[in-house]
């Protein structure tokens, strides 16, 4: 009996030692990748093919699912993968000098089911990542790729125009963007690149002090995730470089500093169009304007309380128009103290504030072309009204100006002026006058 209950014991010590020891080895090791290459994860079943639209020049790929074997690779061809498993992208032997070359001609993956894509882009041009980026170089490359999760690297800090245009647009479940190092940009070098990644909550730094025409258009326009906007330390601004970069952005709660004084056309165009969550707005320091460059940049920002000071003197063609239409929030105006207008310079600029009460004074004694054409339109709770100019308003200069304002409320107009207008291109009907 002794016996047999020893050899009990033994085997219980013996069956808790081995579990132990068991428990304590290392776990297997997981295989590694090289992210140099272009690599796509899988995270399910998965597939992935690149696809070319128009007419383009041939280049030469490979892939491998292994990093051992390589295959050429056809365009058009469709890899699948399965969980957890792997793709690697790498140029052959011979350097891809051009890859896409714009709109029409352009080549672009086609993605099913979740993938993390990883390593260098550059890889598609060549093996050691020394061939520049071309024109329209990765033009709409992942566009429409709703399953992918993470972006590649993108080190390149040589911009060339349209470079990464469109690059990640309608990437509905890229939750984060890649780094973006250039300090110097080209035109359209980043048009649309996240345009509709709803899914992505912050952006990248963007260090760049050297602007080109329409850099930054339309970049993170429809990123109705997005929380953050990124600092824009640039001082000297290009035609349309801002323009529509973060229209849409619902979730956006404040704005970046804009450091610029010097301005060019259309630089800020709708730049915060429908930001429906953004309750202030940055300083705006330029006091030389260039023609439509305020344009729309706050319309449709329901939730924007007051505006910044607008100290600028020197007036172009249309530079505040509807810079703040649609802004039912807005209680308060800024000071607007051009004496001199030009062409359409403030129209529509309040129109549909309903909670905007009183309005700028507006001191210039010359009426010019459309230059308060619907200005305060549909401002419904507007009561105060002060406007200095001497010549008489009309259908040209002040058309509905003053349409769907409160019924019956204060005009302030120049001693100096001898018109009578009255109506909505002139003093609302109702309205008491003063004389200053």
């Amino acid at each position: 009996m002794k016996k047999i209950f020893n050899l009990i014991v033994s085997f219980v010590l013996l069956a808790g030692f081995s579990a132990c020891n068991k428990q304590s080895l290392p776990p297997a090791p997981v295989p590694t990748v090289n992210y140099k290459g272009l690599t796509f994860i899988s995270s399910g079943k998965s597939t992935v093919r690149l696809a070319r639209v128009g007419t383009l020049d041939e280049i030469t790929l490979e892939y491998s699912t292994d990093e051992s074997q390589w295959n050429p690779y056809t365009i058009g061809e469709k890899i699948s993968l399965a969980d957890g498993t792997f793709l690697l992208f790498r140029a052959g032997e011979q350097k891809n000098l051009t890859f896409s070359k714009g709109s029409d001609s352009y080549y672009h993956f086609e993605i099913s089911g979740p993938v993390t894509a990883q390593g260098n882009i550059m890889s598609l041009l060549d093996r050691d990542f020394s061939t520049p980026l071309s024109t329209n170089a990765f033009f709409a490359l992942f566009e429409g790729c709703t399953s992918l999760l993470s972006a590649p690297e993108l080190p390149a800090t040589t911009m060339e125009q349209g470079c990464y245009s469109q690059m990640f647009a309608g990437c509905t479940s890229l939750k984060s963007a890649p780094e973006l190092p250039a300090e110097a940009l080209a035109t359209n070098c980043y048009r649309y690149m996240f345009r509709g990644c709803s899914a992505l909550t912050s952006a990248p730094e963007l260090p760049a002090t050297t602007m080109e025409q329409g850099c930054y258009f339309g970049m993170f326009s429809e990123c109705t995730g997005l929380t953050s906007a990124p600092k824009l330390p640039a001082n000297v601004l290009a035609n349309n470089c801002y323009g529509w970069m973060f229209k849409g952005c619902s979730a956006l709660a404040s704005a970046p500093e804009l450091p610029a004084t010097k301005m060019e056309a259309y630089c800020y165009n709708s730049m915060f169009a429908n930001c429906t969550g953004l309750t202030s707005a940055p300083e705006l320091t330029a006091k030389r304007l260039e023609s439509n460059c305020y344009q729309h940049m706050f319309e449709g920002c329901t939730s924007l309380t007051s505006a910044p000071e607008l100290p600028a003197t020197y007036l172009v063609k249309e530079c505040y128009h509807s810079m703040f239409n649609g802004c039912t929030s807005l209680t308060s105006a800024p000071k607007l103290p051009a004496t001199t207008l030009e062409w359409g310079c403030y129209s529509e600029m309040f129109q549909g504030c309903t909670s905007l009460t009183s309005a700028p004074e507006l001191p210039a004694k010359e009426l010019i072309r459309n230059c308060y054409q619907l200005m305060f339109k549909d401002c419904s709770k507007l009561r105060y009204v002060k406007a200095l100019f001497t010549t008489g308003p009309s259908e040209e200069t002040t058309k509905d100006w003053l349409s769907g304002v409160a019924a019956s409320e204060t005009f302030v107009k120049s001693k100096n002026a001898t018109w009578n207008v009255t109506g909505v291109h002139g003093i609302p009907n109702g309205w008491k006058i003063e004389t200053q």
